[in-house]
């Protein structure tokens, strides 16, 4: 019997040659499948029973550890920099609590992470698995604590990818087991994930760090939260899906990071929490039920219930009075405090629906052209469709006519990249970027420019199909007064190169006054009919040229 047992549990724990600790990632269908052959395997006979039925027990109690383990205090906390240690383990791009993440506040950021041993690495391997490209300095310290940058420059992930492994070849001539990884805040927008960093040998041994802290962690306050889903008459409920946020591209919701409840209904979540609350939302797969579970930073780490009932469905259409018309590119979210959004929709239509569970929300909306909008929502049980008619929301700047319409001849006094003569009707076919900025603007050229010069560096292979045209601001009268002021920026900002796009002046301010610009940076997206995209900007270019690169 003891090497029946040995023999089945080593194939139930071992893939390949590599030893899989019980614990959550184990795969528990095949350990489940195992042990229930084991039980059949040790038929000890009629004049055995008690034996028998002893094993029989401690089997079925170990297939109910495995697939239901024990969640310690050990754990990493979500987006922590204890995340970025030990191996890749986070299952695809995204906001996972499996990585990094650092805050977004106007400031570079940076992960030190210390190695088990020194080495003289010759590579370095850095899994970013959301908002990549953004990696523009390795420093490495020696033993007496000096810091020395071993790399800088250009990330070589896109920053168009959703994630990727930036794989920098090293030149040290010392060994260290304290690196540092820095991140230009200026060149993406949003969230920065690593996963791991892994430092290669010469012989091709890869390490992976023990301990990690960095400069901020976003969001700052977040833990896992265990909970358990039933019904109405308090019966588990298996197979929900369960998720802090969720968003929909089409007909329903769908849950950004997927969990699932167990065969007891229970589930363990990553929660962030926004003015001292969190919220984890759960439906059944076919969104008929759902429930929503409200978590408070001082509450118990105990476990939670969510009770699931009827899904009341929320809907609506943007509109602008003085248009008279829908708004489009506008996306819709649901909130449970302010800028504490659960669920978001974006498709960037004017209609809007959500079918989400009975309680106290907020809807709001965003989007480049429109001002911030919140109010609050009340979902009673006893409704099953409330109808919020059209909701009123205010523009920004005065292009919106435009929308849907061929956009308005431009003036130009001076140009580069581009003929001075060149008309936007002589680039029909492509797909036109306006960026109107200003070398006075911080978000401009901090943050919008270099992300265009990136985007613009990884869509090489459908140049053809599309342009970005920097537009400047009448104040600057001529190149040789621009040039001056974008000497330093160049050098500080945009890695010494200059913008690989054509750039246009306009003196007089004309187009800045047709476009109707009064916000800067402004991005206005022109399809290759020549009419302006609704709400278009450099996200909805990728999208549209990824469309032709799948094709």
């Amino acid at each position: 019997m003891e090497m029946v047992f040995i023999h089945r549990m080593n194939r139930c724990c071992r893939r390949g040659n590599h030893f899989v600790p019980f614990s959550a990632h184990s795969n528990t269908a095949l350990v489940s499948e195992e042990v229930k052959s084991l039980s059949s395997e040790l038929n000890l006979g009629t004049e055995n029973h008690e034996v028998k039925y002893l094993t029989i027990i401690f089997t079925w109690s170990l297939v109910f550890l495995f697939q239901y383990p024990i969640m310690g205090d050990n754990r990493k906390p979500p987006w922590s920099p204890a995340q970025a240690t030990g191996q890749p383990d986070t299952p695809d791009a995204g906001v996972f609590p499996t990585a990094w993440s650092c805050t977004v506040d106007e400031q570079d950021e940076w992960l030190l992470l210390q190695y088990e041993k020194p080495i003289t690495p010759k590579k370095i391997k850095i899994y970013q698995v959301h908002n990549p490209g953004a990696i523009n300095r390795v420093s490495m310290f020696k033993e007496n604590g000096e810091e020395v940058v071993v790399w800088s420059g250009v990330d070589p992930i896109s920053i168009v990818n959703k994630s990727g492994i930036s794989e920098l070849d090293l030149e040290v001539p010392f060994e260290t087991s304290r690196v540092k990884i820095h991140i230009d805040w200026q060149s993406h927008s949003g969230n920065h994930l690593i996963d791991a960093v892994g430092l290669v040998d010469i012989l091709g041994n890869t390490y992976w760090a023990i301990e990690a802290e960095a400069s901020s962690t976003s969001p700052e306050s977040g833990r896992w939260v265990t909970g358990q889903v039933i019904d109405v008459k308090d019966n588990p409920i298996p197979e929900v899906l369960v998720s802090r946020f969720w968003e929909t591209t089409g007909d329903r919701l769908e849950p950004v990071i997927e969990n699932k409840t167990d065969r007891i209904g229970k589930f363990t979540v990553a929660v962030a929490f926004r003015n001292e609350i969190g919220a984890v939302i759960a439906m059944d797969k076919e969104r008929e039920t759902g429930g929503i579970l409200i978590v408070r930073k001082t509450d118990e780490d105990t476990t939670k219930a969510i009770r699931l009932s009827q899904l009341v469905e929320v809907k609506g259409t943007f509109v602008n009075k003085e248009l008279d018309e829908p708004l489009q590119g506008v996306t819709a979210y649901i909130g449970i405090a302010s800028l504490h959004a659960v669920a978001q929709d974006r498709r960037l239509q004017s209609q809007f629906s959500f079918r989400l569970p009975p309680g106290e929300y907020l809807i709001g909306a965003y989007g480049q052209h429109i001002e911030f909008f919140e109010r609050p929502l009340n979902l009673l049980p006893s409704t099953s469709v409330l109808d919020l008619g059209k909701v009123n929301l205010q523009t920004r700047g005065n292009y919106k006519p435009y929308f849907g319409k061929m956009a308005p001849f431009w003036k130009i006094t001076e140009a580069r990249g581009l003929d001075q003569q060149v008309k936007l009707s002589d680039l029909r076919g492509k797909w036109i970027l306006l960026e109107f900025w200003g070398y006075w603007c911080g978000p401009c050229v901090g943050r919008s420019l270099p992300k265009l010069i990136k985007i613009y560096q990884g869509l090489e292979k459908v140049r053809d199909k599309f342009e970005i045209i920097a537009f400047h601001d009448p104040r600057a009268k001529n190149f040789k007064e621009l040039d001056q002021k974008l000497e330093p920026i160049i050098s500080n900002k945009w890695g010494g190169k200059p913008l690989p796009f054509p750039i246009l002046l306009d003196s007089t301010g004309t187009t800045i006054e047709r476009f109707g610009i009064t916000v800067f940076p402004t991005s206005i997206l022109i399809d290759p009919e020549g009419k302006v995209v609704p709400g278009g900007d450099e996200s909805k270019l990728v999208e549209m040229l990824q469309t032709i690169k799948s094709d």
